[in-house]
């Protein structure tokens, strides 16, 4: 399909359940860092943090791979130029945007935003935003890449064992990592984008979940006893492949108004990405001010609040003419399809 004419709704679904998760995650990060988590909860929070943290992510690298066609030669500076406007500038206006925000409302409020600043962030992943950043170097890395030299899927399943083993080699969170996974979502092609819905593998399904809830009280045991090696790292790359395939598929059976509900959340899941540190934190804060700790209330109201207000935002700044800031791709309708 063409990224240009349309959106495919079920990977919207996917996105809607991922930013989900997203502002969860944050959300308990917070808390906890914050003290309003008891010792009695903590054990739930900790476990609850590693699911979300153990696929939330690779997930939306895969559905980046899923949708991404390599340019062709003729059209490598326009496949360039839109990269640069829809990641990379919107990557660095917030980033801006963000770290003004964060030194005014610190102690450093008269600590001035020099070139050195803006140096940062251009050579360092900043804040949440490093999710752009890294998407801007995958995505113009292999379209260079397959674009120039070699399209063949074979070259493809060797690119991903490399960077599989250079994972493992040197293993931590960082673009190689999250290339396992973009590769991973082109080497399923369009005939997986067609078929993903039609197919029903209920055992195959059942046998995930199990094995990722095993998987998950694994690495929390690992994580108790302070042990990492092969196996801990064996363990959080099958975890983020089986839990992004869950996802994938409870997003392509979802039906009725979860459907709607999630595809409305990933359409707008980049405003929601870049904007919902303001919405919780800004709730916690007002909370916290009038002298509210209930867990449950603090949870609640920042997330509908990490949700609703990125979205209000972005639509005022839509009629305002500012929607550029947001990227040119977030745009484009989804696309109808049978739920």
């Amino acid at each position: 399909m063409d990224e240009q004419k349309g959106r495919i709704a079920w990977i919207d679904v996917a996105k809607g359940i991922g930013i989900l998760l997203v502002c969860l995650g944050h959300l308990l990060g917070g808390l906890e860092n914050g003290g309003l988590v008891s010792v009695n909860n903590l054990g739930a929070f900790r476990t609850t943090y590693f699911i979300i943290y153990s696929f939330h992510m690779p997930l939306f690298f895969f559905l980046s791979g899923l949708t991404f066609r390599v340019p062709i030669r003729s059209n490598y500076i326009d496949f360039i130029l839109h990269k640069i406007f829809d990641l990379m500038l919107v990557y660095l206006i917030w980033s801006l945007i963000f770290g003004y925000s964060k030194i005014y409302s610190s102690q450093f409020v008269n600590k001035q935003v020099d070139l050195l600043f803006f140096t940062k962030i251009l050579i360092h992943l900043f804040a949440h935003f490093w999710f752009l950043q890294s998407l801007f170097i995958i995505q113009v890395g292999y379209g260079t890449l397959f674009g120039f030299f070699d399209k063949k899927n074979i070259n493809k399943y060797i690119l991903l064992v490399l960077l599989v083993g250079l994972c493992f080699y040197s293993f931590e969170k960082n673009f190689v990592w999250y290339s396992i996974f973009f590769t991973w979502g082109t080497l399923c092609g369009p005939d997986f984008l067609k078929n993903i819905r039609q197919q029903k593998i209920i055992f195959l399904e059942i046998g995930a979940t199990i094995c990722f809830l095993s998987l998950v009280i694994l690495k929390y045991t690992f994580s108790i006893f302070q042990f990492r090696g092969i196996f801990y790292s064996l363990n959080t790359f099958a975890l983020a492949v089986i839990g992004t395939f869950i996802c994938v598929r409870l997003s392509s059976r979802m039906k009725g108004r979860a459907f709607s509900f999630f595809a409305y959340l990933g359409y707008y899941s980049l405003p929601i990405y870049i904007l919902h540190v303001y919405g919780a934190a800004g709730v916690r804060g007002v909370l916290l001010k009038f002298g509210f700790r209930d867990l449950s209330l603090h949870v609640i109201l920042a997330i509908v609040f990490s949700l609703l207000a990125p979205i209000m935002c972005f639509k005022l700044l839509k009629k305002l003419r500012l929607g550029f800031l947001f990227g040119p791709s977030i745009f484009l309708k989804p696309k109808k399809v049978e739920q």
